[in-house]
């Protein structure tokens, strides 16, 4: 099990008040899914509209913020397909 942080949106708002930070538990990743130690994130003008319900897209809420970032493989799941 890893911690990490992410900035969820909870609410719709126009001040972002409907945004925090919170700490998740992870236990590893699923058969299709590969987990990255994230190194550097943004948080962009395109996540500030989506915060305000302004984006051409609306993902359901609660959703996490942060279109960007690099960082490096940690693990990945069974049914990933891996580089020779």
């Amino acid at each position: 099990m890893l911690k990490t942080k992410t900035l969820i949106c909870s609410s719709i708002s126009e001040n972002m008040s409907g945004v925090e930070l919170v700490e998740n538990e992870i236990f590893g990743p699923k058969e299709n899914e590969v987990l990255i130690k994230v190194k550097a994130a943004s948080v962009n003008f395109p996540d500030l509209l989506m915060t305000q319900g302004k984006y051409q897209h609306k993902p359901d809420l609660p959703f996490g913020l942060g279109m960007e970032g690099s960082g490096i493989v940690q693990s990945v799941g069974s049914k990933v397909l891996k580089a020779r």
